[in-house]
């Protein structure tokens, strides 16, 4: 059954610039079959939000939010999240050694497989549970011990 979070803005880090703030989405109702959930781009808080972007040519990183594709991710129900809703081939990836990138889908790779705790907005690794995805504009895109830092909230946006 595909669950849908059309109202859902982006991927965002809450990091704290300028102390913002935000509050997490809400599903919309389910739609068609394969069990995704879409998070599409819309409005956005200047200055002081950024989103993950990824691409083939820059990986993934921390960028303005745009609205792009390259900041528009799936997350499906293997656990992975998918760069963009049109083109599905590639995912989110990581490994302590290979850090954060943007690699073809893999149903069986643990490496791309993501706990996501929307109690405390943490994309966790399921490979290594103690590891979560951590950003920051200085240090970028990252594998990092869980630390209940904002460097580690992410947030879904209505």
């Amino acid at each position: 059954m595909k669950k849908t979070l059309s109202a859902v803005v982006a991927v965002l880090v809450a990091l704290a610039l300028a102390g913002a703030t935000a509050g997490p989405a809400t599903a919309a109702s389910p739609a068609a079959a394969d069990d995704t959930y879409e998070i599409t781009s819309g409005h956005y808080l200047p200055l002081h939000s950024y989103c993950l972007d990824g691409s083939t040519s820059n990986g993934v990183r921390l960028r303005p939010c745009d609205g792009t594709t390259f900041q528009q991710w799936v997350y499906t129900s293997k656990h992975q999240f998918q760069l963009n809703r049109y083109n599905r081939t590639l995912c989110l990836d990581a490994s302590v050694s290979n850090g954060i990138r943007l690699q073809p889908c893999n149903d069986t790779s643990t490496f791309q497989q993501w706990g996501l705790d929307e109690l405390e907005y943490v994309l966790e690794n399921r490979y290594n549970r103690s590891m979560c995805l951590d950003a920051s504009v200085s240090n970028g895109v990252r594998l990092q011990p869980c630390n209940d830092t904002s460097f580690q909230e992410w947030w879904l946006w209505v």
